[in-house]
């Protein structure tokens, strides 16, 4: 799930740093050191939304070097999934112990044992897939393919978020194509208002 969140980050500028533009400056170094982040608390950092009044900030030196220290507050947006979550994603990479779901910058695994009953994994199929055995090659889940799973558990690490899926349940797995036909169909319609 995606939050916007008020933030605060402590940037120490070196003196060479410090020019005329210092806000450009500022704005660099807080993407560069925010942007793709991850804490255990509010997740993968996506996106800096907002960095209000960067002029008015005012530097303190910090003892012991010659280099300037800024407080800056921003908002950015967030994404922290949670157990529980139905998500969409694309798969990364299938084996014989199951396959890798990419889920916006978050990796999902799901086991073997997690797909339906009727899937197994194909040895001989190129490149390597699981295939229903019910349906056949209709439906298989390979690199490339979008799956729509449940998270069924996270752990946070101080800087690294990992997260296990199912496809056991009501309403998941392959995403099939007139689904995703629907949903680019309906975005590409027109809502004229006013008469």
């Amino acid at each position: 799930m995606y939050f916007l969140l008020k933030l605060q980050k402590k940037i120490e500028m070196t003196p060479k740093e410090v020019t005329k533009d210092v806000t450009k400056v500022l704005t660099n170094k807080i993407l560069q050191k925010v942007i793709g982040t991850c804490s255990g608390r509010y997740g993968y950092i996506v996106a800096v939304t907002e960095m209000p009044a960067l002029k008015s900030l005012q530097g303190r030196i910090v003892p012991g070097s010659a280099n300037v220290e800024y407080v800056v507050n921003f908002t950015a947006c967030t994404f922290r999934p949670f157990k529980g979550e139905t998500v969409d994603g694309i798969v990364r990479s299938v084996n014989k112990l199951g396959f890798f779901v990419t889920v916006a910058a978050l990796d999902i695994f799901v086991s073997k044992h997690l797909v339906p009953d009727d899937m197994h994994f194909d040895k001989h199929s190129n490149p390597p897939a699981f295939i229903s055995s019910t349906i056949g090659e209709n439906l298989k889940i390979t690199v490339g393919s979008e799956v729509r799973l449940r998270i069924i558990g996270i752990r946070f690490n101080l800087d690294e978020l990992f997260a296990i899926g199912t496809l056991k349940d009501d309403y998941l797995g392959v995403t099939p194509e007139s689904e995703k036909e629907r949903m680019f169909a309906a975005s590409a319609q027109r809502v004229e208002v006013g008469a």
